[in-house]
């Protein structure tokens, strides 16, 4: 694939010729695959890739990226990514949201936290739904301040390490957003009264 955008570039060939790839590649779970396929979306962009085409690849990307089969580290990588796109302003996906009859986002469902990720996988889908409240305060509020009272929980029992690490982190992310402030100094004081020392 490189190669052939190579030659694309150099020769005066219509890169749309690589969109039946870029369609067929985009529903591997192989990571290498997928990240030729967001290489050609960065090397071309609109001349490949329409609204439809780059919603699908943003959807793609949560879809992979809270894929119970996949490895936590692959999973993570794919956070990252999904992250990383919608937090770049050259790159222009948009996301479609449908919501379902509870009032929750479906779409979103594969970033939030589940019993069985690991701690990385838990901070980089955190600051994937901090990206999220952002442009949706209210979903990105009600999931950001549901799990930072469970991540809480054990840190007032005294656990530390890397459960207290990521609470901590959590709370320096959310405190960028206005409406968690109360939130967060209120965790901060819980803890502080829980373990003076």
């Amino acid at each position: 694939i490189l190669q052939l955008m190579k030659i694309i570039k150099s020769s005066s060939l219509a890169p749309v010729m690589l969109k039946s790839l870029l369609l067929r590649y985009s529903s591997s779970l192989n990571l290498q695959l997928f990240h030729a396929v967001l290489l050609v979306k960065l090397e071309f962009g609109d001349l490949i890739c329409d609204e439809r085409d780059e919603d699908m690849l943003n959807k793609r990307i949560m879809m992979m990226g809270g894929h119970p089969s996949l490895p936590s580290h692959r999973a993570a990588l794919l956070v990252q990514w999904f992250t990383q796109i919608n937090n770049c302003s050259w790159i222009s996906f948009s996301l479609d949201i449908s919501t379902q009859h509870d009032g929750s986002k479906q779409e979103y469902s594969p970033l939030l936290l589940h019993v069985f990720d690991t701690q990385e996988l838990c901070w980089y889908k955190l600051q994937a739904l901090s990206h999220i409240q952002k442009s949706d305060v209210s979903f990105g509020h009600q999931y950001l301040e549901r799990y930072l009272a469970a991540l809480q929980k054990p840190v007032l029992y005294g656990i530390t390490g890397s459960t207290s690490q990521l609470f901590y982190r959590t709370m320096v992310m959310c405190s960028s957003h206005t409406d968690l402030r109360d939130e967060i100094q209120k965790a901060a004081v819980d803890v502080l009264i829980a373990h003076p020392q």
